[in-house]
């Protein structure tokens, strides 16, 4: 511990932005597997499904940010996939929206399966560990995941209430099952959380430096890709390389640096999320947003320069914005989420007063549009008296113009039974709409061909 405490504090609010993504998709994923009163919590390496489109108090509970209305999800957090092989079944979706997101314990997304991917067509495939080889059952295509545990994040989309019994029979339809199990046709018993290898940090360590031994636990039991294995150990002297933690009795100095990190580290992130990324009319519109992952590109991932950060430096600042806003989100050439809290003037939008959203075409997709309201800062739906917290292409009695455009009403109280079709509703106080394409076409990234247009207040 020779290194001034300044020095030391430089390099920790590097390891923090670095280390962040593994941290926030602990946090993210542990509870489910962990605590049998989460909203997600079901046998572990198996799908939990949601069977209603989220609620408030479901995203409150799950600590879950900007949550769609369009889909319902079924996820699985695959914690140690190092033991055994899993067998993912996947039904026909006969041209339905779907998707199943991989991404791996440093948030980078590594395939996919769904309709863009895979054409919506049945399959199996083999969901395989770091340090696998070998082939897979015949006609079995491999999964090769980065690190022993990863999230699945799958979606699929609802035309409403009357649609629910079919998706939920698709749900039912995706499994995981150990490769032995599918093999041999016998019933697999779910291992325990006892029985897992779940890293865990030493509960000795004080609350103040508690992401610090989560970051040391989680960064050596889901090693980084070779190529970040030289800066990963640059951060020896803050003792995240260490084989037992140093934090249950740290060093003052290191303990005050670590601290003063953090701190200086989020309130870093904040920043550059909007300042490491221009406006597009007063949107959030970043395409890059998810493009960090260079290395672990997969079935269904598109290894495209277009699609890639090369600059390490970039690319760590925008996985850790990513973690923090959009932690679970999609490669853009599967999603595109524009969002905004600001009007066109550049002012902060609030139900205070009435705003027009003017489409002069529809947003360019191939699968589907929405947009959600969301309170701010909470980033939860917005309580209404209609109930509608998001607004699109199957909103049933949406009214075009007669030239094809669109105009989408977003204020507090209705427009009047003529335009409430078209209204979406917006908290009395500050509020963000996230504009949501699926399978966006090119136009969408490109203003001189489908010009993103800003929210105008009208009164």
């Amino acid at each position: 511990m020779s290194a001034p405490p300044q020095d030391l504090t430089e390099l920790a609010v590097e390891a923090f932005v670095y280390g962040y993504p593994l941290v926030e998709t602990a946090r993210c994923t542990r509870p489910a597997v962990t605590n049998p009163r989460h909203p997600l919590a079901g046998a572990v390496n198996s799908f939990r499904h949601a069977r209603t489109l989220v609620t408030i108090e479901a995203a409150r509970v799950a600590e879950v940010v900007c949550p769609n209305h369009d889909t319902l999800y079924s996820v699985a957090m695959l914690v140690d996939v190092g033991r055994e092989p899993l067998v993912l079944r996947v039904p026909r979706t006969a041209g339905r929206y779907f998707s199943l997101m991989f991404m791996d314990a440093w948030t980078n997304n590594f395939a996919y399966v769904g309709l863009r991917a895979t054409d919506g067509v049945a399959g199996e495939y083999l969901l395989v560990g770091p340090g696998w080889a070998g082939d897979g059952p015949e006609g079995m295509p491999v999964i090769h995941a980065p690190t022993r545990t990863f999230f699945i994040g799958g979606r699929l989309l609802i035309d409403g209430d009357a649609d629910l019994p079919r998706l939920r029979a698709l749900q039912n339809e995706l499994a995981l099952t150990p490769l032995s199990s599918h093999l041999s046709g016998a019933i697999p018993a779910a291992p325990t959380v006892a029985e897992l290898d779940l890293p865990t940090p030493d509960p000795a360590v004080p609350d103040p430096l508690l992401f610090w031994e989560w970051l040391r636990v989680l960064s050596q039991a889901y090693p980084p890709h070779p190529d970040d294995i030289a800066y990963q150990q640059r951060f020896a002297p803050l003792g995240l390389l260490a084989p037992r933690s140093p934090y249950v009795d740290a060093d003052p100095a290191l303990a005050a640096s670590l601290q003063a990190a953090e701190t200086a580290a989020r309130a870093y992130i904040e920043e550059q999320s909007t300042g490491a990324f221009p406006l597009r009319n007063n949107w959030h519109a970043v395409p890059e947003l998810f493009n960090y992952n260079v290395h672990h590109l997969g079935p269904g991932t598109i290894d495209d320069p277009a699609w890639k950060i090369t600059d390490p430096a970039r690319a760590r600042l925008v996985r850790a914005i990513a973690s923090r806003h959009a932690w679970a989100g999609n490669y853009a050439y599967e999603a595109f989420y524009p969002y905004t809290h600001l009007d066109a003037d550049g002012e902060p939008l609030s139900g205070e007063h009435r705003y027009v959203l003017h489409f002069d075409q529809p947003p360019p997709v191939d699968a589907f549009w929405s947009i959600t309201m969301y309170e701010v800062p909470s980033l939860l739906f917005a309580e209404n008296p209609l109930q509608r917290y998001a607004i699109g292409d199957r909103t049933k009695g949406l009214r075009y113009n007669a030239d094809g455009s669109l105009d989408i009403y977003l204020q507090h109280e209705s427009p009047g039974p003529d335009a409430e079709s078209n209204w979406l509703p917006a908290p009395a106080g500050p509020f963000g709409p996230m504009l949501r394409m699926y399978l966006p076409r090119p136009e969408a990234f490109d203003d001189s061909a489908w010009p993103l247009p800003p929210i105008r207040r009208i009164s």
